[in-house]
C-alpha cells in the first residue's frame, strides 16, 4: 500500500499504474482496429479490442485507460491533463499522452 499523501507514495503508484497500462496493451493503429484513421475509443471499446489476449490501442488509448486508473485511485482530475502533441514533420500523426 502506498501512501497518497506524500510525492513518493503518488510518483510510487504513477510508475505503477504507467509500466502496468503498458503491459496490458499492444499498440495498434486506429486504422487497424477500427477501420478509421484517428479515433478516440471509449474506455469500454478499449478494453474490448483485444489480439491474443492483450488489449490493443494506440496512444490515446494508453492515455485514457491510465487516465482512469489514477482518478479511481483517487487522484484530483485538476493534476491530470490529456494532451494532444501535433508533430509537424511531413506525413506525421499526432500523439496523445497523459500529463
Amino acid at each position: 500500500r502506498y501512501n497518497m499523501d506524500t510525492r513518493e507514495g503518488r510518483m510510487a503508484v504513477l510508475q505503477l499504474v504507467n509500466t502496468r497500462v503498458n503491459s496490458m496493451f499492444q499498440y495498434q493503429s486506429d486504422g487497424e482496429t477500427f477501420y478509421r484513421s484517428d479515433y478516440f475509443a471509449s474506455p469500454i471499446e478499449s478494453m474490448a479490442a483485444t489480439h491474443g489476449g492483450a488489449m490493443i490501442g494506440d496512444c490515446d488509448d494508453y492515455a485514457t485507460t491510465k487516465y482512469i486508473m489514477l482518478r479511481d485511485l483517487g487522484f484530483d482530475s485538476n493534476t491530470l491533463f490529456l494532451s494532444i502533441v501535433s508533430r509537424t514533420e511531413v506525413n506525421s500523426t499526432n500523439h496523445a499522452v497523459l500529463m
